[in-house]
This record gives C-alpha cells, structure tokens and sequence, in this order.
C-alpha cells in the first residue's frame, strides 16, 4: 500500500501550517494577558471574562488583527498591582492603554522593545523608577507617549529625540529633574508637548517655538 507524502506528514500541507501558527500566535499572547491578570487584580468583570475558555480576542479589552489573531491593543481600566514584565510579550501591540488603575512599581523595559506600538499611555497610576535612556531604540512607530499623574524620577532622556514619529509627549505630574533635554528640538512631527508639574530646572529653549 502507497501512502503520500502529505498523508504521513500533516505539517507538510501549507493550510495545517498555517492553522498551527495562528494558535502558536494566539497562545503566547495569551499567555501573557494571563500573566498580566495574574500580576495584578483586576476589577471583577475583565478578571471573569478573561479566562482560557474564552478566545482572547472576546476579552474585555483586548483588540485583535482579524485574520491573524494577535493582540494589537489592550485598553483597560481599574487594576491595580505591580507592572507584570510579561505584557513586553505582546509583540503586536499597536496600542496599550492603562488610563486610570493603580498599577506599582517600574515600567517594564520589556515595553520598549515592542516595535509596532504606537500609543502608550500610562496615565494616572503610581508607577515609579525612570524612563530608559534609549527609550527610542525600538520604538520607531511611537506616536503618542502620555505618562501624566504618576511618580516617575530622573531625567527626561534624551533619547526621546530618536521617536521621529512622534506628535505627542505628554509627562506632566511627576518627580523628573534636570534640564529639558535640547534633542526634543528634533521632533519634527511634535504637537503636543506637556512636561508640567515636574521639578525641571533651566531656561525653556526659545527654538521649542519652531516646533
């Protein structure tokens, strides 16, 4: 009796492949939205309905690619908790949007390796710790960065001047020093520019106005 190819080797037909990744895909994220309601304690609704018996692309929250079932933006509001690190495993991430909880600790560096975000806004929590000096290095797309109302410190790195497309950066109301970094100069694309309630020292550079 002859047998194809294809007959013995399922993962050789390119539909089978396919169907593969996508769960591979859809696991990992997954897993790291699971890792994330485990880290932290979210309100009752989201921390029901995310569940492994539900896809993860009908949680609350959660916005997916249609056809290939990744995570492309997590909108949440009233968790509390240190920042899980695993959220960095979400490599679709358009967007991550934390408006309003109580989340602790640092920001996880993890967050600015994600490529593709675009708008990262982290306002009103109590995060702590400062901003990574190459914060850019692999945020090519970012668009919109508002850290506003939470306990950051440091310096604004002046590595920001690396986000080319970014319009809007928004920092005000935290515990930053130091001078406006002169780079910021560089944003061409910037329209928004809010670094307000802060312990900045320093003239305020007269090109910001050619922005």
């Amino acid at each position: 009796m002859a047998f194809s190819g294809t007959g013995l080797f399922p993962e050789a037909i390119p539909g089978i492949q396919k169907m593969a990744c996508i769960a591979t895909n859809t696991s990992t994220d997954q897993s790291a939205l699971l890792a994330f309601k485990h880290g932290v304690t979210l309100n009752s609704l989201i921390s029901q309905n995310w569940s492994s018996q539900v896809t993860v692309c009908d949680w609350i929250g959660v916005t997916c690619v249609p056809h290939h079932h990744r995570v492309t933006a997590l909108n949440i509001q009233s968790s509390q908790g240190d920042f899980p690190k695993d959220i960095g495993n979400l490599q679709n991430l358009k967007e991550l949007i934390l408006f309003k909880n109580q989340l602790t600790g640092s920001i996880p560096f993890s967050i600015f390796n994600i490529s593709s975000l675009e708008n990262l806004d982290l306002t009103h929590n109590q995060l702590s710790g400062s901003l990574p000096v190459d914060i850019c290095r692999r945020l090519q797309r970012i668009k919109s960065i508002s850290i506003i109302s939470n306990h950051l410190s440091g310096y604004i790195p002046s590595g920001l001047s690396n986000c080319t497309e970014l319009f809007e950066l928004s920092l005000s109301y935290n515990i930053f020093t130091g001078t406006i970094p002169p780079e910021i100069l560089n944003l061409e694309r910037l329209e928004s520019l809010n670094l307000g309630g802060n312990n900045l020292q320093g003239t305020i550079l007269a090109e910001i106005g050619t922005l």
